[in-house]
């Protein structure tokens, strides 16, 4: 137990820190995610072939990783990858938004919901 009022202090300071990173990193997400795959989704809708093909690739490839890869991934591999000595994790929370992507391009290309739903498993 903690004996003084302090101590419950630098909790709530930390929680208060980190309540906070998760709702910019969630807006940011949203808002980016959102972008790009409102834009994905209007390419893949189009009758170019050669257009389809690419998009509809990258959203089976990313529908088919989990999110913790994506997650490790960025964290451990982007560091090696970028010759950097280490990543902060809010750099390396960005990998969810292909997540985000794969989900608005199916909405906005017209495909089922039933694909948008299990593209966040």
């Amino acid at each position: 137990m903690l004996s003084s009022s302090t101590g419950l202090q630098v909790y709530v300071v930390l929680f208060a820190q980190g309540l906070a990173t998760t709702l910019v990193l969630g807006i940011l997400t949203i808002l980016f995610g959102g972008a790009f795959g409102a834009i994905l989704g209007a390419l893949r809708a189009s009758n170019v072939r050669w257009v389809q093909q690419p998009i509809a690739l990258y959203v089976e490839v990313v529908r088919s990783i989990p999110l913790l890869v994506f997650l490790f991934v960025a964290y451990y591999g982007l560091p090696i990858v970028l010759g950097v000595r280490s990543l902060s994790p809010l750099t390396s929370a960005g990998a969810p938004v292909d997540q985000k992507v794969v989900v608005f391009a199916n909405m906005v290309s017209g495909r089922p919901a039933r694909e948008s739903a299990t593209a966040l498993r």
